[in-house]
């Protein structure tokens, strides 16, 4: 029959070593199970539980063969061997690393075990990363969850003038017929439209910026719910004063958001 440890054991008892392999690995199967079923059994626990007890297995054949130097300065303790087994086992299940050494150094206030800590989780978070992710990045994967990836750094290097698009479609504050408007708004591709004064090719002067959908669907409902207006009216982006053009000084966005050529895409 196995009982609870009364501490005195020897620290080389195969028995206990047999029964520590045995939790860890019956916790594990477990653990494999549980963690993707819609049941809340944890994930955190069950890796320090079986860190635990293949660390402490680790411990006592360290022990062990330290028994064959009695001379040796050496203290082995296993329980040492356990704390960081768990730490290890966490951290290459979870991939996380230096609030993993704060929450084992605060388990343990132990502030010379720091160290093998940190061994223990970069060693694990490594040899996890060289053959799969974590478990949460791949329960995302399994189940299909959209996931936001690391933007691309190389892009953000560029300024304002590398990734804009010169080839845009302009409106000005001219008068415009309705019924070719609306063709080149059902035609375009573009979101909106700067509206520019342009007496001289040469200085433009952006004044706003009309949205594409917003101005096709206030055309195309004048149309059906006014009788008096056909396509051949005309509209103007400028408020009017007795004229027969229609105005649609209310869809024009007069504070848009400008950048100069030069800068940085990240900003």
């Amino acid at each position: 029959m196995v009982g609870l440890c009364d501490g005195l054991e020897p620290a080389t008892d195969l028995a206990l070593s047999a029964g520590l392999l045995m939790a860890g690995l019956l916790r594990f199967i477990q653990m494999t199970f549980t963690f993707g079923a819609g049941v809340p059994a944890g994930l955190f626990v069950p890796c320090l539980f079986t860190g635990a007890c293949l660390g402490r297995v680790v411990g006592f054949g360290a022990h062990y063969i330290n028994s064959f130097f009695p001379n040796s300065q050496v203290v082995v303790n296993p329980g040492v061997y356990a704390m960081v087994g768990a730490a290890s086992v966490l951290g290459g299940v979870c991939r996380v690393t230096i609030s993993l050494v704060v929450i084992m150094f605060e388990l343990t206030d132990g502030l010379q075990m720091v160290v093998p800590f940190m061994c223990a989780c970069l060693i694990a978070k490594f040899v996890g990363d060289y053959f799969t992710g974590g478990i949460y990045d791949c329960a995302i994967r399994l189940r299909g969850y959209p996931y936001l990836h690391e933007p691309d750094e190389s892009a953000f290097h560029k300024c304002a003038e590398d990734v804009m698009d010169t080839d845009l479609d302009l409106l000005d504050c001219d008068d415009y017929v309705i019924g070719p408007l609306l063709e080149k708004m059902r035609q375009s591709e573009h979101g909106g439209f700067p509206l520019i004064v342009s007496e001289k090719m040469k200085n433009r002067t952006i004044v706003g910026y009309v949205h594409r959908i917003q101005l096709l669907q206030h055309l195309e409902k004048e149309i059906k719910t006014n009788q008096l207006v056909t396509e051949c009216d005309n509209i103007s982006f400028k408020p009017v004063q007795g004229s027969r053009a229609i105005d649609l000084a209310g869809l024009v966005d007069v504070t848009p958001y400008r950048v100069v050529k030069e800068m940085p895409v990240k900003e």
